[in-house]
């Protein structure tokens, strides 16, 4: 019997003004288990501070202009930042701005 765990790897695509602050516009993520998605937006803003001013307000919530999506699909839909992450998922950070 293996008692091997597989890590889970998500993929993460950064658009617009997001993908210049962190420097890259595609990441994988290994996790030791499915994490939350507010778990990979921890483990991202963590790495880099200013990208982390760009996520999240001075209470530690997440901006209103920023959209996420899980494999095409809005968190909204889904669990918000409590969805499920499994391997091969893909979290897409769009920043998205309104005007007249």
């Amino acid at each position: 019997m293996s008692l091997e765990t597989k890590t889970v790897e998500i993929r993460v695509r950064l658009l617009g003004f997001l993908a210049r602050l962190y420097g890259s516009d595609e990441i994988t993520l290994r996790f030791d288990e499915k994490p939350r998605l507010i778990e990979l937006l921890g483990k991202l803003a963590g790495r880099k501070r200013r990208f982390r001013r760009a996520l999240f307000d001075e209470e530690g919530d997440l901006r209103w202009n920023i959209l996420l999506l899980v494999n095409r699909r809005d968190v909204s839909v889904l669990d918000g930042l409590d969805t499920r992450l499994k391997d091969g998922d893909e979290v897409v950070l769009a920043p998205i701005s309104h005007g007249s």
